[in-house]
C-alpha cells in the first residue's frame, strides 16, 4: 500500500484520455503503487477508453469536415470574384487582348471546380482556343 493517497479520479482520467503507452504498469510507477491495485480500481476504464476515443474522432471528424466546408466557400466566393473580373475585362477588351482576361476566367473556373470537388476538368471545359472571336464574343454576352 503506497504511503500517499492516490486521487483515482485523476489516475482514471489519465487513463482514459491517454495513448496506448498509458498502461496500467505505466500509471503504477508514476503513482508509486502495485500495478495490481490500478488493475482492481480500472473496472470500466477500458470501455471508458474507447468511448472516449470515439467521441473525440467523431469531433474531430466533424470540426474537420466544417473547416472543409468552410475553406471550399471561401474558395467558391474567391472564384466566382475572379470570374466576373475576367468576363468584365472581355467585354471591355479588344479580342486581340482577351489572353490575360481568358486566363483570369481559366483561373476562376479551376478554384470553381476545385471547390466543388470537380476533379476532372473535361467535365465543364470548354475549349475556348478553338472558338472564333463571334462565339467567343456570344458566350461572353450570354447568347452561347
Amino acid at each position: 500500500m503506497p504511503a500517499h493517497r492516490i486521487n483515482w479520479e485523476t489516475v482514471k482520467a489519465e487513463y482514459i484520455s491517454g495513448a496506448d503507452s498509458v498502461t496500467h504498469q505505466a500509471l503504477a510507477d508514476k503513482y508509486g503503487c502495485a500495478r495490481q491495485s490500478v488493475t482492481r480500481k480500472a473496472k470500466g476504464w477500458d470501455a471508458a477508453r474507447l468511448q472516449y476515443r470515439s467521441q473525440v474522432a467523431a469531433k474531430t471528424l466533424d470540426h474537420t469536415s466544417t473547416t472543409e466546408a468552410e475553406l471550399r466557400a471561401k474558395q467558391l466566393r474567391v472564384a466566382d470574384v475572379l470570374l466576373g473580373k475576367g468576363i468584365v475585362a472581355m467585354q471591355t477588351m479588344s479580342p486581340s487582348n482577351y489572353a490575360e482576361a481568358l486566363r483570369t476566367i481559366e483561373t476562376a473556373l479551376e478554384q470553381a471546380r476545385k471547390a466543388m470537388g470537380i476533379a476532372d476538368r473535361r467535365e465543364v471545359e470548354i475549349d475556348v482556343k478553338r472558338l472564333s472571336d463571334a462565339e467567343l464574343a456570344a458566350i461572353i454576352e450570354g447568347k452561347g
